[in-house]
């Protein structure tokens, strides 16, 4: 095991590396060196390279390759690539950390680029920790051109992670937590590859064609996405796309889809062709609309099944709170058992002829529990709009129950359906029209302009932890109401445990008179 120290200011990259005293200056070295299980590459704090390192090489699972800092200075060691180079750090082996770096790449696609080389499971990479930042675009465009539609454009952005082509490849045990990703040309976090598609799915650039429902299909496991910070990213906040148990918790992403960069849709935070991902604890704010469709602050996108979405603090998303599509396969098996619960939406769907709730798309089971959604924005928009995409089919067996609809101005709200299967069941609607009566949605149990007694005046609060102001009184009817379903949570947005009580809402209340 071998530890090399680089310093931009006193090494030499005539040096051999191994002592502060002998750093090398540049990353020319080190990109062409063959590291070992247990080697560190240590950058000098208060440094600046004005250079792009690759890291080709794996670790072990207990001799992992380091990337990280040293010294007493107080910024952290700068990776500043300006050549044109297409990344600013590139990982292609297994069992590599990076972190506490600060990265920016002017002139490139990527400021980190995870690229697995190897075929099969690669396992044990994180960053974490970095400070990634203005990771412009290689078309030389300015900053309020529309980037192109090209196959790599969800791919560009803070952090990437992508597989070869040339075989089966997909990441486990991955991990990008900590980070700060802000001012980045399309997307904060992407989360991708090359061998994702499945149910007759037709992503034309990713590698396997899924011309079956039951063709092979080869998703990343044990993937965490955590405590990261997303600010201005021109597109997509933060993808995460064909895995196995995805845990995406505690990120905050603001003013995603905030200029014309990105081309296509995009959303705050959101998942696609998994089975078992978690959404929880996050905060999507002021996604924008204007540069490109959707702009919700979450989304279960196509080939998603048991998904949760849970926890989270949606607010000024123009595009509204809630998508869910599946727009490239018929089959609603294809996209089915999915839950949104116990989230806290305020002011979404800001921009005219936005909504709410928005299903695009064939899928079958979905089920919105105990959400505390308001708002009061002044003019009328949809509550909910249902599309048919390309004659992909309509959404099945979609249960609203337990939710709490909240507006401060009477009838802000209407309802736009194409077609679709939809129950509404105990939940209570406030200063909300009536829904249409459609053969298409049934109700039960719903009440009308009852007033909820919640204990402020419905402010956006700061972060996801100030939401007092949406907790239901002592003496509430959300306390004495809602019913049990298949799919409700056993704790409330703030962790309450809330099993053998129903309720409405995303808040419980442990000292309520309940009679």
């Amino acid at each position: 095991m071998s530890i090399y120290f680089v310093d931009s200011v006193t090494g030499l990259d005539t040096n051999n590396g191994l002592s502060p005293e002998s750093a090398f200056k540049s990353f020319e070295k080190i990109n062409g060196m063959k590291l070992s299980p247990g080697d560190k590459i240590l950058l000098k704090r208060d440094c600046v390279f004005n250079d792009h390192l690759l890291v080709k090489d794996s670790g072990t699972e207990f001799e992992p390759i380091e990337i990280s800092v040293y010294g007493a200075g107080i910024k952290k060691p700068a990776v500043k690539t300006e050549d044109g180079s297409e990344f600013a750090v590139a990982i292609t082996g297994e069992y590599v950390r990076l972190d506490g770096l600060e990265i920016s790449n002017t002139k490139g696609m990527y400021g980190v680029m995870l690229k697995s080389a190897l075929h099969g499971a690669t396992r044990g990479v994180s960053v974490t920790s970095c400070y990634i930042h203005d990771v412009w675009t290689v078309n030389n465009l300015g900053p309020r051109d529309r980037a192109p539609q090209t196959p790599w454009h969800h791919h560009a952005g803070g952090i990437s992670v992508e597989t070869n082509r040339e075989a089966p490849t997909w990441y486990e045990d991955l991990r990008i937590e900590n980070n700060f990703i802000e001012n980045v040309n399309r997307t904060g976090i992407w989360l991708g590859g090359q061998w994702f598609n499945r149910f007759k799915n037709s992503f034309p650039w990713v590698t396997n064609k899924a011309d079956g429902m039951n063709d092979p299909w080869y998703p990343h496991k044990n993937v965490c996405i955590s405590w990261n910070t997303v600010d201005y990213a021109h597109g997509d906040g933060i993808i995460g796309i064909g895995c196995r148990k995805l845990l995406m918790e505690h990120n905050r992403v603001y003013y995603a889809n905030c200029m014309s960069r990105a081309g296509c849709c995009n959303a705050g935070l959101w998942s696609m062709c998994c089975d078992g991902a978690v959404i929880q604890y996050n905060e999507v704010a002021h996604t924008g609309l204007e540069y490109g469709g959707d702009g919700e602050g979450f989304d279960i996108d196509n080939c998603s099944n048991n998904t949760v979405v849970q926890y989270n603090y949606s607010h000024d998303n123009e595009g509204g709170f809630m998508l869910i599509c599946n727009i490239v396969c018929n089959s609603k098996e294809s996209h089915r058992d999915n839950i949104v619960r116990n989230n806290l939406s305020v002011n979404d769907a800001c921009k005219r002829d936005s909504a709410l709730f928005n299903f695009t798309g064939a899928m079958h089971r979905v089920s919105v529990l105990n959400n505390t959604v308001y708002t009061s924005v002044g003019n009328r928009y949809r509550f909910l709009q249902v599309a048919d995409y390309a004659n992909k089919g309509i959404p099945q067996a979609v249960l609203f129950g337990n939710n709490l609809f909240y507006s401060a101005h009477t009838n802000n709200w209407n309802c736009f359906m194409a077609n679709g299967k939809f129950v509404f069941d105990s939940n209570l609607m406030y200063n909300m029209p009536s829904l249409p009566e459609k053969e298409n949605i049934i109700e039960a149990d719903n009440a009308y302009n009852v007033n909820p007694a919640i204990r402020g005046d419905g402010d956006a609060p700061v972060t996801r932890l100030e939401a007092t102001a949406f907790l239901p009184e002592w003496n509430s009817p959300l306390l004495r109401m809602g019913k049990h379903f298949d799919g409700c949570a056993d704790e409330d947005y703030f962790g309450l445990d809330t099993k053998g009580h129903n309720y409405i809402g995303a808040f419980y209340y442990k000292d309520a008179n309940i009679g």
